[in-house]
């Protein structure tokens, strides 16, 4: 009897040894095709995604014309695509985080537009990652724009003129810039959300050492005069829920 039991305790320690070995298998087996290097999921004439491209970071400007996004991981490359901001755009739920490589081209220039060049590629991502975008009111820190120093901020003659930036290091040159432009570029830098409080017309040359958020914030009020208050507050965001 008792060397009956021992044969039964040591098959039932070889079948416990074999599923453990099966299941870690299986689990190997998911890390090893979830991180394939280069996997192409889409390439035809106008478009190319790849997931783990080995790419240098590159973001072309969103336009009608092409998008173009090399070395972002799959979840700022959706903040990038969806909205006007980043900032308001809200990831939630576990998934792969592969870095992306997306291209895309429209046919028909004339006949595309901004928003209907990252549908089309937000359309394509959705067959290969299961998720869905919403859009909902969240509680969020916002830092508020509320009033400026017309001492210390002195507007542009010349506002006609077209805006543009340079970047030397850590030092970006704004030029010809109303604040809400401003504002609107600060939140793609840093991924916070600015709000607007006031009402100005106004074009400004800016410089700013972008470091980080806390030495911007910082210029802004003892170099230029801007009043700006961090905030709790409701407002529209996208989420995406995978």
């Amino acid at each position: 009897m008792k060397r009956n039991t021992l044969v039964i305790l040591a098959l039932i320690s070889m079948f416990m040894f074999a599923c453990n070995k099966d299941k870690k298998d299986n689990e190997n087996k998911a890390v090893e095709e979830e991180i394939i290097p280069n996997h192409e999921l889409v390439a035809t004439d106008n478009m190319t995604i790849i997931e783990n491209a080995d790419s240098d970071m590159e973001w072309d400007m969103i336009s009608r014309s092409k998008i173009k996004l090399k070395g972002f991981e799959l979840d700022k490359a959706l903040k990038l695509l969806i909205g006007d901001s980043p900032a308001r755009v809200i990831i939630e739920g576990e998934h792969a985080n592969p870095v992306m490589e997306i291209e895309y081209e429209p046919i028909d220039v004339w006949e595309s537009s901004q928003d209907g060049n990252k549908q089309i590629v937000l359309d394509s991502l959705q067959k290969f990652y299961d998720f869905e975008i919403v859009t909902e009111n969240r509680e969020q820190t916002v830092y508020n724009i509320v009033s400026t120093d017309n001492e210390s901020l002195i507007p542009r003659d010349d506002q006609n003129l077209g805006t543009s930036s340079s970047l030397s290091g850590k030092i970006a040159n704004y030029k010809n810039y109303t604040i809400e432009k401003l504002a609107k570029t600060l939140e793609r830098e840093f991924d916070v959300v600015f709000e607007l409080g006031l009402e100005d017309k106004g074009k400004y040359d800016v410089e700013l050492n972008i470091v980080s958020l806390e030495k911007v914030l910082e210029t802004l009020k003892t170099d230029y005069g801007l009043m700006i208050e961090k905030t709790q507050q409701e407002i529209e965001v996208f989420v995406v829920k995978f």
